[in-house]
């Protein structure tokens, strides 16, 4: 459709929101598994959930090492 004007105004968020936030590694205490993903060189945290996700960035991208 075009020429349309959509009033989103009454729109709100009525289930969880999570914020995620992306962390060197090296600053994560060892209980929190980054000894178990020696290689990684990134973390990514999400609210209201324990743990991260770790990844390893390459010259190609990143890949997915695991999760504790």
């Amino acid at each position: 459709m075009t020429n349309k004007l959509w009033d989103q105004s009454g729109l709100f968020l009525t289930g969880t929101s999570y914020d995620f936030y992306y962390v060197d590694p090296a600053t994560i205490p060892a209980n929190l598994g980054k000894d178990s993903f020696p290689a990684a060189t990134i973390a990514r945290g999400e609210s209201g959930a324990p743990g991260y996700f770790y990844y390893q960035n390459t010259p190609t991208g990143s890949q997915s090492l695991g999760l504790v």
